[in-house]
């Protein structure tokens, strides 16, 4: 299923603007703060619950508005679904799948996979473990049927553990009530993450190499689950003095490496993103092996820092994933493997989109 006719209003300086999508390719070219990037935000919002560039709901808002709306449908071979999100300054949440109310942020996540490539994506490999467990937790909960329920437990289970060890001193790990279900649970995580950071392993490489990347990365977990367990309990009395859980699969880390070490202390920033664009774009080559489905593929700023030989390099990897792109450019694409029959530009000034003939 692709997004075709999308509604967004409300939503930073976009005010009643709809738009047709092509199943394809679709770019977006504007001036800067033209609301290129906020119209990736509304798109990203509608799959994710959230904006991939603050957590608070409030500065998303227009400034003149209550709420904001956005409506999309999903189109496929057999049938449509339109889904909704609608979020008011008050804190109220509003989701709306197939004209019916659903409760769960996750069921949108679960109807419109989407990922995206940023000019910050660099940061996956430079900044700290959270992106890159995030960056496993979106694949797995994609591929892995089960996997929310693990972690959404895990995470249950870890507060409510923390929150007794600030209160409680308690003098063995037998008295912890916590400790063996969270154990169970952390390794089920762990286990499941190590098996797609292997797929992601096989996943990147070709797609390094068809980027023009010099050299290779690896790609290693940083919990081995057989030891788990045992550092688990070895960090309990840690834990009892701290009033936190301080070992598991909450702080693991996929560690990036390549042939002399981190690949953070080793690349530059442009091969950072050049590298932080391949696991993206791996993961949708993920989805669509195990699960048959397609993401939905956000590049905001589209071509930044390649050179002419690596953009050409990306935007055919882009068309060979034959999946959905919305992209963001101040400029045209000119001559590119992603332009086709189907393509659709789009312009944005001060907030108004229209389609380009």
């Amino acid at each position: 299923m692709h997004l075709q006719e999308v509604f967004v209003t409300g939503f930073r300086n976009l005010i009643d603007q709809s738009l047709v999508l092509s199943p394809g390719f679709n770019l977006i070219v504007g001036e800067n703060g033209a609301g290129k990037t906020a119209l990736l935000e509304a798109l990203y919002s509608l799959a994710r619950g959230r904006s991939f560039r603050t957590t608070k709901t409030t500065s998303v808002i227009h400034s003149e508005a209550d709420s904001f709306l956005v409506r999309g449908d999903l189109v496929g071979a057999a049938q449509s679904t339109a889904i909704g999100l609608r979020k008011s300054r008050d804190g109220t949440t509003e989701i709306r799948i197939g004209g019916e109310s659903s409760n769960r942020m996750s069921a949108l996540a679960e109807k419109l996979p989407v990922n995206v490539v940023l000019p910050t994506s660099s940061e996956l490999v430079f900044g700290g473990p959270a992106r890159r467990r995030d960056l496993l937790d979106w694949g797995l909960f994609h591929v892995k049927q089960d996997y929310l329920a693990s972690a959404s437990a895990f995470a249950r289970l870890l507060r409510q553990r923390n929150a007794w060890l600030k209160t409680q001193q308690p003098t063995s790990p037998e008295a912890d009530p916590w400790l063996g279900q969270l154990l169970d649970l952390a390794e089920s995580i762990n286990s499941a993450r190590e098996w797609y950071v292997a797929e992601l392993q096989k996943a990147v490489s070709p797609v390094l190499d068809s980027l023009g990347f010099d050299g290779s990365i690896r790609l290693e977990y940083g919990i081995d689950t057989d030891t788990l367990r045992k550092k688990v309990l070895e960090s309990w009395a840690r834990d009892v003095k701290s009033g936190t859980t301080n070992y598991g699969p909450h702080r693991a880390d996929m560690k990036v490496g390549c042939a002399d070490g981190l690949a953070a202390d080793i690349l530059s920033r442009g091969q950072g993103k050049l590298v932080a664009s391949a696991l993206q774009i791996s993961q949708s080559v993920l989805l669509e092996q195990h699960v048959n489905r397609k993401a939905l593929l956000l590049v905001d700023d589209f071509g930044a820092e390649l050179d002419a030989e690596r953009f050409q390099a990306f935007s055919e990897v882009l068309a060979g994933l034959e999946c959905q792109v919305v992209g963001t450019s101040v400029k045209g694409m000119g001559e590119n493997r992603l332009m086709d029959a189907q393509s659709r530009v789009f312009h944005v000034k001060q907030g108004v989109i229209t389609l380009t003939e």
